[in-house]
């Protein structure tokens, strides 16, 4: 799939307090910053019209229960490459890929997320948590329990209709729905007919445009957990952190 972004950062930087998926990973992490953001299920009071909330609910119904892969650029990781799979009988697998080739990953089974170290410590250091990651967990994975793993690719409740970015995705007619936020918008490109699957994924923040692609649904894609040795309890991660802040003060 070819990605395009305006703008990249040399690192996958994050922006605080816009992007859900960056959000997911800190909330899901029990480490909030930069406020609360709305999780993908939770609808805002003034909120869309009964018709859209199907759309969305159908849709991530629909993603959570069928297999898929998607590649693009995500401006919650400054404009950094991103590959996703999923399947529902194997899990959630990302990967983040920056300018100078440095890779990073999460892992997601049964609701119980296994987050890259240095993924984690670089998403809490971009939204106002400034910690730092001792040498000895750099290639750990921290285990976070109790946040479903459909929350990662959910199209968020709050989405409203915009009917001027309804088009054509890979020959297919899809229907927009979309959440503004004060730098920009996250558009989401549903299947108009059949199957209300996500097609595109657009976002567009502070100058920057990127998209994200989705197809290959119901094939199967297979995910590896990390093994048992390099999996790290969040109670030893938050403590080792806390000890290296302590240490430098």
């Amino acid at each position: 799939m070819r990605m395009r972004t305006r703008r990249t950062g040399r690192g996958p930087r994050v922006v605080c307090g816009t992007r859900a998926l960056a959000a997911v990973l800190v909330l899901a992490a029990g480490l909030t910053a930069c406020g609360a953001d709305p999780r993908p299920d939770q609808a805002e009071e003034s909120g869309p019209d009964e018709r859209t909330v199907a759309l969305v609910k159908k849709a991530n119904s629909t993603m959570a229960g069928s297999s898929f892969t998607a590649s693009g650029t995500n401006s919650a990781f400054g404009g950094a490459e991103q590959d996703i799979t999923w399947d529902p009988d194997h899990g959630f697998h990302m990967t983040v890929r920056a300018d100078d080739g440095t890779e990073t990953d999460m892992y997601c089974r049964d609701g119980r997320s296994y987050i890259s170290a240095p993924l984690l410590v670089e998403t809490l250091n971009q939204r106002g948590q400034q910690v730092e990651l001792p040498d000895d967990l750099a290639d750990g994975y921290v285990v976070v329990q109790g946040r479903s793993c459909d929350a990662y690719f959910a199209v968020p409740a709050s989405a409203e209709r915009v009917p001027k970015r309804d088009g054509r995705i890979g020959g297919r007619e899809s229907v927009a729905v979309a959440v503004q936020s004060p730098g920009g918008a996250d558009v989401y490109h549903i299947a108009a007919s059949g199957e209300r699957r996500l097609l595109k994924w657009d976002a567009e923040l502070e100058g920057m445009e990127t998209t994200m692609t989705y197809e290959g649904y119901g094939e199967e894609y297979p995910v590896t957990l990390p093994p048992k040795e390099r999996r790290i309890p969040m109670s030893d991660f938050q403590s080792a952190v806390m000890g290296v802040a302590t240490r430098g003060g």
